[in-house]
């Protein structure tokens, strides 16, 4: 009598071999060339994870040379009182002589990715847990006196005392002509089906919003834990005249951000309606006010000057 398990098996046998019988020249030639992407997808995968490994490489074996040079007699991770002297001044002789990638000053992002190198050069090469666990955390119930947090204060000294910029470079991912590709793109999957509107309507507000602010479409909405970029009450639309109005939007967290040494203060972004200068197609007032509606926000309203749930 078979068993469930091999009833199982002999099924899936039977599904490949009908899928392989089934199977066409172009069916073939498709799937081979899918392979053939699938694998230079993972071998910029491992060359990106192997360049990560280099650089992680070369920057431990320069602190080993930092310690040689510096403190000939100390052993460069020995679990001693000066482990924390040899770690803090390794990243300031480092942010001394290092260039960022413009020749400039490294940024705040570059010390705290070698502060993080560090603490994991600590724990890979002492390796027992209590001595590891007694070191960085320290003895006190606050851990003040731990090597992670007295490392961490003594970064965030650094960025001051140097001014590193805390936050990226502007780039230019994209501009009117790929929004309004896009847009157009969502119109038409939008009038393919209907089981499409609610998505498309909700992807013609995002687009534009990320557009205008330069967030990441995925960090415009829910974020971790119980912080969110925006909500409905964050939305306000202010009339302006007889044809023209503004939203206004209250950012109160940006996701990403989170690692920065200083919170950012509570914004307003103001967002201007459709001027002569401004084609209709980036109009955010077109899609949102018709969302909002959609969702039972905003129901009606008179002349007022203010539109908000």
């Amino acid at each position: 009598m078979t068993s469930k398990k091999g009833l199982v098996r002999t099924g899936a046998r039977s599904t490949i071999k009908a899928a392989l019988s089934a199977l066409t020249t172009a069916d073939a030639a498709k799937h081979l060339e899918k392979i053939a992407e699938q694998w230079t997808e993972a071998e910029d995968l491992i060359d990106t994870n192997a360049t990560a490994w280099r650089l992680q490489a070369a920057f431990i074996d320069d602190y080993v040379a930092y310690c040689e040079a510096l403190h000939p007699d100390a052993e460069a991770w020995g679990a001693d009182a000066l482990l924390f002297d040899r770690l803090s001044g390794y990243l300031s002789f480092r942010v001394d002589h290092a260039k960022g990638t413009k020749g400039g000053k490294v940024k705040a992002s570059t010390l705290e990715w070698w502060r993080t190198m560090l603490i994991q050069g600590v724990i890979k090469s002492i390796g027992e847990a209590e001595t590891v666990a007694s070191i960085l955390r320290g003895t006190r119930a606050d851990h003040k006196d731990g090597l992670a947090y007295r490392l961490k204060l003594f970064c965030v000294g650094l960025v001051k005392q140097h001014k590193l910029d805390r936050f990226s470079d502007d780039r230019k991912f994209y501009g009117r002509p790929e929004l309004t590709l896009l847009l157009l793109g969502i119109e038409a999957r939008m009038n393919r089906s209907p089981f499409e509107v609610e998505s498309c309507v909700q992807l013609q507000v995002l687009l534009p919003l990320s557009f205008f602010t330069g967030v990441r479409p995925a960090s415009l909405v829910r974020s971790e834990k119980t912080s969110g970029f925006a909500q409905v009450q964050d939305l306000a639309i202010v009339k302006r005249g007889p044809t023209s109005f503004t939203i206004e939007l209250d950012v109160r967290h940006l996701k990403g951000f989170n690692a920065a040494l200083q919170r950012g203060q509570k914004q307003k972004w103001i967002l201007h309606s459709v001027t002569k200068n401004h084609n209709a197609m980036f109009d955010l007032g077109a899609c949102l006010i018709p969302w909002l509606i959609k969702r039972g926000v905003v129901q009606e309203a008179e002349s007022g000057d203010r539109l908000q749930q």
